[in-house]
């Protein structure tokens, strides 16, 4: 489609607008209401009546100039959904108020009238702001004027995510840290009302209620998860957390991101030594690649990713060990052919074996199990009822292994 930004003209009130083909095909002027997004990308919303805010295709890659960045791109580019597709700009799943808006925006309260069918949203901020994730900032103001001496320790804010501990290595032998706190996994439900794919069940969503009590989380789904459950779909983060080790260990996100930044706490493999001793694992005895080269990062082989929204590269957070076995037998991806993509998946899984012997010996058949399942294959029920069994098997693949029962 042809487009154009305006930038201000005589009788336009200096508002944007752009020019491109509507709901029908025919190319007309849309002003564009909002920006949204900030980083890797910008998108921009239009009003196409009814009070319903549309994203359209065209966005602005944000990312610096060193990372290809500083661009206008399409996010279908060589596949633009044609009108009347539920992709298109102008279709149901590019619909700010319900698609985005929960995620993107603090405070936001939909109110869908059904009968008209017809959205009039409200929000505080149509951008992510402290109250996102802390909730009503009105008892906050009141700590700050009086003072801050009436020794509340949240600072009078509704959600407050405080925690006593540390990660310690507590004996000489000890290769990985423990928390030497208490449980903390609260502080993540902040962080879970976005940074997870569900359904919402309660609206709005709230920062001091916890996610199933007003979400159901997508399982691990064909489409959005590979069999073993690394990322396949754009799922976020919590459903590949949920399966690590790492949060079954205590780690929560704040251990890593910093939440008001965005930033990691630190760079390279010093993220992970905060936990692994690097004597143990940042050495080419563990890693087995050239110092400093591709494959000597810890997130190289143990958080491959994919990019979605075009320039969205997002690491899987199930922190799990490369299995190019499993990509030869059942067809999963795998870290090591994500970077060695002129090799087969057997040449890896040999290379596997050579450094490390039987990879996996002690973890849950996730793959094989939900394989089965999904080619509905005879011996399914039994490998489902297995995998309950085993003693490895996160909380979130054993519901899975409960839906797929159903099958059988």
């Amino acid at each position: 489609p042809d487009v154009r930004h305006r930038r201000q003209e005589p009788g336009r009130d200096g508002k944007r607008f752009v020019h491109t083909e509507g709901a029908d095909g025919t190319p007309g002027d849309f002003e564009v209401r909002y920006t949204f997004g900030w980083y890797p990308l910008q998108q921009y919303l239009v009003d196409v009546g009814k009070g319903r805010l549309q994203a359209l295709p065209f966005a602005w890659d944000s990312r610096s100039r060193d990372e290809g960045g500083e661009r206008w791109f399409h996010l279908y580019a060589g596949q633009p959904p044609q009108p009347g597709d539920s992709l298109h700009w102008t279709g149901r799943d590019q619909n700010w108020n319900f698609m985005c808006a929960s995620c993107h925006s603090t405070n936001l309260q939909k109110r869908y009238d059904a009968h008209e069918d017809r959205f009039d949203t409200r929000w505080t901020d149509i951008a992510v702001a402290c109250e996102a994730c802390h909730g009503p900032g009105s008892n906050h103001v009141a700590w700050a004027q009086q003072g801050r001496k009436d020794g509340t320790a949240d600072k009078g804010l509704t959600v407050s995510r405080t925690a006593t501990g540390e990660w310690a290595f507590t004996s000489p032998e000890q290769t990985i840290a423990r928390w030497t706190g208490g449980d903390r996994r609260a502080a993540m439900e902040p962080c879970f009302a976005c940074h997870s794919r569900r359904r919402e069940i309660a609206s709005p969503l709230s920062a001091a209620v916890p996610l199933l009590d007003q979400a159901v989380p997508s399982l691990l789904e064909p489409g959005l998860y590979s069999a073993d459950g690394q990322i396949d779909g754009e799922v976020f983060e919590y459903g590949s957390f949920l399966q690590s080790r790492m949060y079954r260990a205590g780690v929560i996100c704040q251990d890593c991101h910093q939440p008001h930044s965005g930033r990691l706490r630190l760079t390279g493999n010093a993220l992970c030594t905060q936990c692994h001793a690097p004597a143990n694992f940042d050495t080419p005895t563990h890693h087995h690649h050239e110092v400093g080269g591709k494959g000597s990062l810890c997130v190289d082989c143990h958080m491959a990713g994919k990019t979605y929204m075009g320039v969205d590269f997002r690491r899987d957070h199930s922190f799990r060990l490369p299995r190019p076995d499993l990509s030869e037998t059942l067809g999963t991806p795998n870290a090591c052919n994500g970077c060695h993509q002129d090799r087969s998946a057997s040449w890896a899984a040999a290379q596997v074996h050579t450094w490390v012997g039987e990879p996996g010996r002690d973890h849950a058949p996730v793959a094989a199990a939900l394989t089965a399942a999904r080619e509905h294959r005879r011996d399914g029920g039994t490998q489902l009822l297995a995998l309950l069994d085993h003693p490895g098997a996160s909380p979130i693949v054993r519901a899975s292994a409960i839906a797929a029962l159903a099958d059988y």
